[in-house]
């Protein structure tokens, strides 16, 4: 994942990304199996 460097809501977009990364982020990955061991 990353924010694209023309996006208009550039913090909008970092928060997001930080909250799909965080602890409870990973926890909804895991309970709909998106998150793939390789």
């Amino acid at each position: 994942m990353a924010v694209i460097s023309y996006s208009k809501e550039v913090e909008a977009a970092s928060r997001f990304i930080e909250y799909l990364t965080s602890k409870e982020g990973k926890k909804i990955y895991a309970e709909y199996g998106w998150i793939h061991k390789f």
